[in-house]
This record gives structure tokens, C-alpha cells and sequence, in this order.
């Protein structure tokens, strides 16, 4: 968007002449990010514009882990270098399998430390749990599927936690319904038909019935 472009050169000069602001470095890093479209597919974009989109996800990768070196305090400053890491695995999920893993692991273990940190602050740990998900994602693909069943239960117990604590949240079920569903795949292909079944109820149990019309 011509707007953020016009944002990231404003930014570019002010991060050159006042190097000692670290706000001004955050601000540019998430302007490269949003120079990419959310929606942003790298499986139907064209090679060119999937290169601009590493290059400019690598330049906030640079800035953000500046920042959480130099302030390892500040938990929006390793939030975007959360966010930037997941953006890479995604970008090269299909072309750098093993390079998309690494994002991954390395934005799974900063979100983990802001999950000790922040015990109580659940859009940690529900950060967490989306990183879990795409994590277990790659491992099925890849045929890790002990490795993936434990990441999509770790996920299950944190929101159940977070159901307990909040019962009114209804999104939750929802989410926990997808992962119980999710593992009951996961369980079916490693011939786990007893574990499947119940994943299976407990995702079927979590959903509202379906009203006639």
C-alpha cells in the first residue's frame, strides 16, 4: 500500500538520524510487516513477489532482534519478532521446509518466554497455542506425528485452562473443539481408533447442536 511505503521511507529517515530511539526502529519494523498483505499467499503470488516479501520480512526480522537484544524487557518488542518469525515459516513453508521448522521453533520459544513472564495475560498464551498449532501442522506433514500429538495436546490443556478460568468465553470452545477434531484426525492416521473416538466426542460434545430451521 502506498501509504505504508510512504511510512517505512519516513521511518527510514528518522531511524538514521535517531538511531537511540528504539520506538522509531519498532515502528519501521512493523511497517515492513504490513507492507505484505495480510492475505498474502506465497502459493499463488509470483516468485518475484514472494522475494520482495522475504526481503522485507527479513529486514523487520533484523530491526526486531535488535530490539529484544537490547531490551529483553519489553514484551511488544518480542511480540513482532514473534510475529515476523511465523510470517517467514508461512512464506517459505513450501519452498524451505527445514528453514519454515526453525521460524517456527524460534517463535515458539520467545512466545514461551512471554508465557512464564505473563502467566496470567491469555493473549500469550493464546499466541502460544496458534504457534503450537502451525508447529504440529508442519511436524504431520512431515511425518512426525508423535511430536505433533504432543504439541496439539499441550494446546488442549492450555484451553482448558483458560475455558476454566473464563466459562463465558464461547470462542474457546470453539477453538478447543477444532483442536480435539484435529487430534482426532492425527489420532485415526497413527491407528489410535480408541483415542480418536474420544477426541472425536470431546469435539462433538464442545460444539452446539445444529438448530432446524
Amino acid at each position: 500500500p502506498e501509504t505504508a511505503q510512504k511510512a517505512a521511507a519516513i521511518l527510514e529517515e528518522l531511524v538514521t538520524e535517531h538511531p537511540d530511539v528504539p520506538d522509531f526502529r519498532y515502528d519501521l519494523c512493523e511497517t515492513y510487516a504490513w507492507l505484505i498483505s495480510p492475505g498474502f499467499l506465497p502459493g499463488q503470488a509470483s516468485e518475484e513477489s514472494v522475494a520482495q516479501s522475504q526481503a522485507l520480512l527479513e529486514k523487520a526480522r533484523v530491526i526486531a532482534e535488535e530490539l529484544v537484544a537490547e531490551h529483553p524487557n519489553i514484551p511488544d518488542y518480542a511480540s513482532s519478532l514473534v510475529h515476523v518469525r511465523l510470517r517467514l515459516a508461512a512464506l517459505v513453508w513450501q519452498s524451505d521446509a527445514s528453514t519454515a521448522e526453525t521460524y517456527l521453533g524460534r517463535a515458539r520459544d520467545l512466545q514461551q518466554s512471554l508465557v512464564r513472564r505473563f502467566p496470567q495475560n491469555d493473549s500469550y498464551q493464546f499466541g502460544m497455542i496458534a504457534i503450537n498449532e502451525s508447529l504440529a501442522a508442519w511436524r504431520w506433514e512431515h511425518d512426525q506425528l508423535n511430536e505433533a500429538r504432543v504439541l496439539l495436546e499441550d494446546s488442549i490443556v492450555s484451553l482448558r485452562g483458560m475455558l476454566d478460568r473464563d466459562p463465558q468465553a464461547g470462542f474457546l470452545r470453539g477453538v478447543l473443539a477444532h483442536h480435539y477434531a484435529n487430534l482426532a484426525d492425527l489420532l485415526r492416521q497413527m491407528d489410535d481408533e480408541p483415542a480418536a473416538a474420544e477426541a472425536q466426542r470431546q469435539a462433538d460434545q464442545l460444539r452446539p447442536p445444529h438448530r432446524h430451521q
